[in-house]
């Protein structure tokens, strides 16, 4: 296998996965519909438990806000690498689109910018 076909390999599983996630969470909530108010229920195949969970994460951006020493003691760092692999074309093209959205948001800076002149202040 040359590296482009395992580039393409890579892409094709990632886009796999992209959509089994996608399909996955829409069949639980076609499950979860069925359930209905049930806790549980059977078919002639499967039996399905409903559990309903609550999970507690911590607000580190308001932790951070009021103790802001606190994350120079306790931050850990990690490093790790990522992929991000498209073909030439697409590069391109994202190129492209990313160089015209820069130049509506420049145009429509300017207009704003031009409008705002002559205006008087409220007082």
């Amino acid at each position: 296998m040359n590296i482009n076909d395992i580039i393409a390999s890579y892409l094709q599983a990632k886009q796999a996965e992209a959509d089994a996630k996608k399909r996955a969470a829409a069949m639980k909530e076609l499950i979860i519909q069925h359930a209905g108010d049930a806790d549980n229920f059977t078919t002639d195949v499967y039996t399905v438990i409903v559990k309903t969970t609550t999970s507690s994460r911590l607000d580190t951006a308001a932790l951070y806000k009021d103790f802001p020493d606190i994350k120079d003691t306790y931050e850990k760092t990690t490093t790790s690498k990522t992929i991000d692999a498209v073909t030439i074309a697409d590069a391109v093209k994202r190129a492209l689109d990313n160089t015209a959205r820069s130049g509506r948001i420049r145009s429509a800076r300017a207009t704003c910018n031009d409008k705002g002149k002559g205006r008087k202040e409220k007082q």
